[in-house]
């Protein structure tokens, strides 16, 4: 959070306010993490597990955009692909919140105990597929561009992509395999 608000003061090009977009999500998402995993299950344990996919969501809409404009702040990206992918954004922000019966992301979560542990399971909606195709495309994107952009540099900025796709690729890879596929594939015991 410290980190996106000094790049902020110091700096307002596109890429550095998408980038703020997504540490800040991150933060978020951490702080939505340390309410879920506390003892119990409540309603308010389902809202932080809802608020931490609308984060997941935002972060991987903030990359995006981030390796869009990083290194091409004068790339004109045409008004209409804004506009869809910020509209599919808010769309499946919405969903992830749909209340009772329409609860399209994760619709209830359950605490048992294996060996003396207490595990939560999260009981996912018809429409969790849609929400980890939503993930992977535009984290797809983003590194997509990045690897184009590779391709191209040289210097100073191919390290610097060198940085930023190495160090946000483990992180991606680990939080997608943590927080969406092995949820999915009820492996919380992990």
């Amino acid at each position: 959070f410290i980190l996106s608000v000094l790049i902020f003061l110091r700096n307002r090009e596109k890429s550095s306010l998408y980038f703020i977009g997504a540490v800040f999500g991150i933060a978020l998402w951490n702080a939505g993490i340390l309410f879920y995993i506390q003892p119990g299950v409540s309603d308010l344990t389902l809202l932080n597990s809802k608020w931490n996919y609308v984060w997941g969501g935002l972060i991987s809409y903030f990359f995006m955009f981030f390796a869009l404009y990083f290194g091409d702040e004068n790339r004109k990206i045409p008004r209409f692909k804004i506009v869809i992918a910020t509209t599919v954004a808010i769309t499946m922000s919405i969903i992830v919140f749909l209340p009772g019966k329409y609860s399209l992301i994760v619709s209830n979560i359950t605490e048992e105990i294996v060996n003396g542990l207490k595990l939560k399971t999260e009981v996912f909606g018809s429409l969790y597929s849609l929400y980890i195709v939503y993930i992977l495309l535009f984290f797809s994107i983003g590194y997509g561009v990045l690897v184009g952009r590779f391709k191209k540099s040289e210097g100073i900025f191919r390290t610097r992509l060198i940085y930023i796709f190495t160090g946000s690729v483990i992180a991606t890879v680990f939080a997608i395999s943590t927080n969406i596929f092995l949820p999915f594939l009820h492996l919380t015991f992990i």
